[in-house]
């Protein structure tokens, strides 16, 4: 990893398009200038290997209700900083500049904020996170249940965070 060049690695929702859109957006401007090539590491939140550990203690839920990304050094930025520093590494220093006006800056933190509040709901996923809230509510009530027999897990069973309630245990 020592000759990796990546400086920063962002955190993104492939399942929402306007997170999409600024994924593309990075992308494209990377092809366009090579010089910006590495420095920026992508890594889908829904991805099956996705591995919080790897990702400076992000867990899903956090990342879904914020934007986040982890320097090399391991310094978890989240919101706006992350918009800031991104394109900063890749020439686009103005959306630093302008983001970073006292009263400018406080309105794009503000709509920013915002957009976050709501992205689950404008993209028709709200419940992803009631439904993710729920299952870790099940997992501690099996976790501090008193069982007189065995307790047991239904592996078999499919879990489907996005269109269905995900089955605990039998």
């Amino acid at each position: 990893e020592a000759h990796d060049p990546w400086l920063i690695n962002l955190l993104y929702d492939s399942e929402c398009p306007l997170c999409m859109k600024q994924v593309e957006l990075l992308e494209k401007r990377v092809d366009e200038n090579p010089e910006y090539a590495g420095l920026i590491r992508l890594t889908d939140l829904h991805a099956p290997g996705y591995n919080p550990q790897t990702c400076g203690g992000v867990v899903f839920e956090d990342g879904m209700r914020h934007l986040h990304a982890v320097t090399r050094d391991g310094d978890v930025v989240a919101g706006m900083e992350v918009f800031r520093r991104v394109y900063s590494i890749v020439g686009m220093e103005w959306v630093f500049n302008m983001t970073t006006v006292p009263l400018l800056g406080a309105i794009f933190d503000w709509g920013y904020d915002l957009w976050a509040e709501y992205r689950l709901i404008l993209s028709g996923r709200h419940d992803i996170l009631e439904r993710i809230e729920k299952h870790k509510q099940n997992i501690q009530a099996l976790a501090v249940a008193e069982c007189d027999v065995e307790c047991e897990i239904d592996w078999d069973t499919p879990w489907i965070i996005a269109s269905s309630p995900v089955p605990i245990a039998k």
